[in-house]
């Protein structure tokens, strides 16, 4: 313990030493740390002073330079003879050129432009001749509006013009038209959702069971709304059947990834039975009957009495029977369909389709005695969905 005891206070001694010699030149870091911002604050006080007499020197050349310059002007002056000529007003250097007036101009054609702008845009809704809102619809064609249907990213290719022939007839071509089954959740299906509604409670008493899509010309989006329709009233819990009764340009296959070789065409002429025709989807509560191939007479054919019986038999069989068929105002496939049918619902493309060539189209189908239940405002753009 002794030893240890020595050892201690030995090495608290060398400590203790260390940490002396350390504080030390600690000190003596510190003071000449101080000599040298001393230094610094002298050496800056020196610059500053060069630089005022650096400044002073130079004014003193100015004016030396200006008192030399009009003591020759003077001299030059007494050397010449008297003069009547006197300076009233010396000549200035202009700051900027008369011509143009930059600023002026800007200012007129900004305005010129937005006057432009305007006249465009006037002009460009006078000669629009398309719906603008669901008001401006049911004032000219004095029918509800049974739903906006909206256009997003995601459904560009519905949209982009082109014609049913334009897309291969091969399986799988449009299945992403299948918003509501595939995107439950997004803004396009809770439009059809909210115009599954509108349709149950179009007609009082007991909601419409058939029911026909139709449009005035081509490429407004009918199919599109007849799928989606359908899988809203499938997805409801009701047994529902779609009918592709456009019998000339079939598409209803293509969104559940079907073939065409048998369908509605190979029934009403007798080739196959209906249960033969129909074919289940991936789709719970839905079961379509596809277009089949192309018949040579497709008007006499969804006219015929065949076709009529069979609506009768599936009124028995389904709660529900949605059919696509053509536009009215092409062929009259479906004005001689929708005297067969318990409503018409008319699709109109927001933004695009003439407002004459609709009222045309309800023309005739009011002319057949159809009822139609609404119109449906499709692929409406992003930026004017609100609006609608």
């Amino acid at each position: 313990e002794r030893q240890l005891r020595g050892e201690v206070l030995q090495e608290t001694a060398s400590v203790r030493s260390q940490f002396e010699s350390q504080r030390l030149r600690e000190e003596r870091l510190r003071a000449k740390l101080d000599q040298v911002e001393q230094q610094a604050i002298t050496e800056q006080g020196v610059v500053a002073h060069y630089d005022v007499l650096k400044n002073d020197v130079a004014n003193a050349r100015s004016l030396r330079d200006s008192l030399l310059k009009q003591q020759m002007e003077t001299g030059v002056n007494s050397a010449l003879a008297a003069s009547n000529i006197r300076i009233v007003d010396r000549a200035e250097v202009p700051g900027g050129p008369s011509q143009p007036n930059v600023s002026t101009n800007l200012a007129v054609g900004a305005m010129l432009g937005a006057l432009l702008a305007v006249a465009v845009t006037l002009m460009a809704e006078y000669f629009d001749s398309s719906f603008k809102s669901s008001e401006d619809v049911e004032k000219l064609l004095q029918l509800p509006t049974l739903g906006i249907i909206p256009r997003t990213d995601s459904e560009r290719h519905r949209s982009s013009g082109r014609a049913k022939a334009d897309v291969p007839d091969t399986p799988g071509g449009r299945q992403s038209d299948l918003v509501v089954h595939r995107e439950p959740r997004s803004l396009i299906a809770e439009a059809f959702r909210s115009m599954r509604t509108s349709v149950l409670f179009s007609t009082p008493g007991a909601p419409p069971r058939v029911i026909l899509l139709t449009s005035a010309g081509a490429s407004e989006g009918k199919t599109f709304t007849s799928l989606n329709l359908a899988t809203t009233l499938a997805a409801a819990g009701a047994q529902t059947l779609l009918i592709d009764a456009d019998l000339r340009r079939p598409s209803v296959h293509r969104g559940f990834g079907l073939d065409n070789e048998s369908g509605l065409s190979r029934y009403l002429a007798g080739q196959t039975t209906f249960d033969e025709a129909i074919r289940p989807v991936e789709v719970p509560n839905l079961t379509v009957l596809t277009a089949g191939p192309p018949p040579p007479n497709p008007a006499e054919m969804v006219g015929s009495t065949r076709m009529a019986e069979l609506l009768e038999q599936l009124r028995e069989r389904y709660e529900f029977v949605i059919i696509d068929s053509p536009p009215v105002l092409p062929v009259t496939d479906a004005v001689l369909l929708s005297r067969e049918v318990d409503g018409v619902v008319l699709v109109v493309k927001g933004h695009d389709t003439p407002r004459e060539m609709v009222k045309r189209a309800r023309d005739q189908l009011a002319l057949s005695s159809a009822h139609i239940l609404g119109v449906l405002i499709n692929s409406v753009s992003s930026n004017s969905f609100s609006g609608y």
